[in-house]
């Protein structure tokens, strides 16, 4: 900590905090499905809120040699939740460049050039604030349609592969398999599915099931459906008289359903990009595709935080967001500028006896594995 310096291209402290407590990225889905909670503990308990149901901290392992890998509850972990983080570095010739250009624009009264140079530094704040907020909403989706978080994997000398697991424990009773894989459009009946959920809810007391999570590419498979279309097509030649047998929309979809008390379908469309140790980096969409999630309101749990502390006795300029904590502080050896920013941050799912989440690709719930999956799996 001794280390952490104040910026070499620094910003007005006041200017730096108000940019920071306004900038919200864009529209998340967690914002809504998962609201930001301020607990003053940060632990299982609070996760668990509540309700009866635990939260457990698993540890799922499976033989990585072996060609069945059959993953298993074998212990528990401390359960320790950590710290959600994200840098970005100026090094030292970004740093004497962007000194360099500030000194002209200085020299010259240019402030079309100062007010670029502190843009640039903004944008450090920009992106990991960016990358905070896309981390949490990865893991609220991932959640949400899973129903559990997995960590990486670790192996050990002998080739056993084990990871930590929050668990959720959604009931199992509450986990379903499809009459047939939704892919496939002449036998899947997805509304039938999901009727068969309502009514195993009705009969177990159970609160009504008002809102169905699903992605966009789901809702296509969906609504291509030759089932979904029949029973669209008869219900509008019963308003109006005249068969609609072609290509429906969400609103019609909704509507339908809406008229039969069936629940109203909330579209997930959110891929992010995942950046690995060695530099690589890729895209991929957190909410399981194969996994529709029901439950009674649009809020399927909370993310819960806790402030990040200040580091006491350094000339780093430290500024709160919404839920994280962001640091702007210099380095000598080497020589680097460093944005950070820090969050103790978790979503949890909230109400899990009356949460349901349907597996559309599997006859079995399995985990949200397709049936491919399981079948690459042993």
């Amino acid at each position: 900590m001794a280390e952490m310096i104040q910026p070499y291209l620094p910003l007005s402290n006041n200017e730096f905090a108000e940019y920071v407590r306004l900038n919200i990225p864009r529209e998340w889905y967690f914002l809504r499905y998962f609201p930001l909670t301020f607990t003053r503990t940060f632990d299982f308990k609070t996760l668990e809120g509540n309700e009866t149901l635990p939260v457990t901290a698993d540890i799922v392992s499976f033989d990585s040699p072996a060609p069945k890998k059959q993953r298993k509850a074998i212990g528990a972990w401390n359960g320790t939740l950590k710290k959600t983080s994200i840098s970005r570095e100026k090094d030292e010739t970004v740093i004497k460049s962007e000194q360099d250009a500030q000194f002209l624009a200085e020299k010259n009264n240019d402030t079309q050039a100062m007010q670029s140079i502190i843009n640039d530094i903004y944008d450090d704040v920009d992106f990991v604030t960016n990358g905070i907020y896309a981390q949490v909403e990865a893991e609220a989706l991932s959640i949400g349609s899973r129903g559990f978080k997995d960590f990486e994997d670790k192996i050990d000398g002998k080739g056993n592969t084990t990871k930590d697991r929050i668990n959720f424990n959604i009931p199992a009773e509450n986990q379903f398999g499809c009459s047939a894989d939704w892919s496939d459009t002449n036998t899947a009946d997805g509304i039938g599915d999901i009727i068969k959920i309502m009514n195993f809810a009705e009969d177990n007391d159970k609160n009504a099931l008002n809102y169905a999570f699903i992605t966009k590419r789901m809702l296509a498979n969906l609504l291509n459906q030759k089932a979904t279309k029949e029973r669209l097509a008869a219900d509008l030649t019963i308003l109006t008289g005249r068969a609609k047998y072609q290509n429906f929309t969400l609103a019609d979809l909704n509507a339908y359903m809406e008229k039969f008390g069936y629940p109203q379908f909330e579209v997930i469309n959110r891929f992010v990009n995942a950046e690995q140790p060695n530099g690589d980096s890729y895209i991929y969409q957190p909410w399981k595709n194969n996994v529709v999630t029901l439950g009674p309101t649009l809020q399927l749990g909370r993310t819960y935080y806790t402030t990040v502390p200040q580091v006491p006795n350094v000339e780093a300029q430290q500024t709160y967001g919404s839920f994280y904590k962001i640091t702007r502080y210099g380095k000598v050896d080497p020589m680097l500028d460093r944005t950070l920013a820090e969050a103790y941050v978790q979503p949890a799912l909230s109400n899990r006896k009356n949460l349901f989440m349907l597996n559309t690709a599997n006859t079995q719930w399995s985990e949200g594995l397709t049936a491919s999956e399981v079948e690459a799996q042993g």
